[in-house]
Formats: C-alpha cells, sequence, structure tokens
C-alpha cells in the first residue's frame, strides 16, 4: 500500500484593522486646523480694523460722551482732541503731500507737482472741448 499523499497547506492570517480610531483622530485633526485658521482670520480682521483712520472717530465719540457725563472738562477734552488729531496727521502717508498742487509754482521733476491746467512738463492741458488735444496755447 502507498501512503497518502502529503499535502502541504500554507494558511495566511488575514488580520482585519479596524480604522474607526484613525477616522477618529483625522475628524479631530481637521476640526483643529479649521478651528486655528478661523481663529487667525478673527485675529486679522480685529488687528487690521484697529489700525484704520475710522478707529479715531470711536475714540473721539468717547471724548464727548465723557466731557457731556462731566466726567472731563472742555479744556482736557480739547487737549485730547488736539493730541488725537496730531497723531492723525503724523500717520498720513508721506507720498499725500507730494501729490498736492503747490501754489502756482513751475512743475519740477523732484516733487512731481504741476499748477492747476498744466502738466508736469508746464505744457497747458487739453480743453474739455479741443477733440484734438491740443493745449490750450497752441
Amino acid at each position: 500500500m502507498t501512503p497518502p499523499p502529503t499535502t502541504i497547506v500554507l494558511a495566511q492570517v488575514v488580520r482585519k484593522t479596524d480604522i474607526g480610531p484613525y477616522l477618529l483622530w483625522i475628524g479631530v485633526f481637521l476640526v483643529l486646523v479649521i478651528g486655528a485658521g478661523l481663529a487667525i482670520l478673527a485675529y486679522r480682521k480685529v488687528m487690521l480694523s484697529s489700525h484704520a483712520a475710522d478707529s479715531h472717530t470711536g475714540i473721539l465719540d468717547g471724548l464727548r460722551r465723557m466731557r457731556d457725563s462731566g466726567q472731563m472738562t472742555q479744556a482736557e477734552y480739547d487737549s485730547a482732541r488736539r493730541a488725537i488729531a496730531a497723531k492723525v496727521r503724523v500717520r498720513q502717508p508721506a507720498h499725500a503731500a507730494a501729490t498736492r498742487p503747490s501754489g502756482g509754482t513751475a512743475a519740477t521733476e523732484g516733487d512731481r507737482t504741476a499748477r492747476p491746467g498744466f502738466d508736469l512738463t508746464g505744457a497747458p492741458l487739453p480743453k474739455a472741448d479741443d477733440p484734438e488735444g491740443r493745449g490750450g496755447g497752441v
């Protein structure tokens, strides 16, 4: 009698992994990232709006209420108002003064201003009813 043939069975053990905890942590991470982004946007909005020139009007309104309620005198109110106005004048951009027309002086290349009705070369600007674009003096 012949022995039965030997069969070798190789078995692989397949472990099912539960992805539930991974999905939970991914969800928590996404919520934290979105929350941090919204917090940063809110912080930027507050910080950028506080530096606007309109924020001084709120301060002046508060000063007026204090003056009207008797918490400060008229002299203190005037002093505070002048100090705020001085700070606002200091914060004006440098180019604002350079673009104002000078009091009737000719245009110069350094300050980039011209008399009203003239361009930077000193030539008169075209009239509104001049279709060919010729200057007023040509």
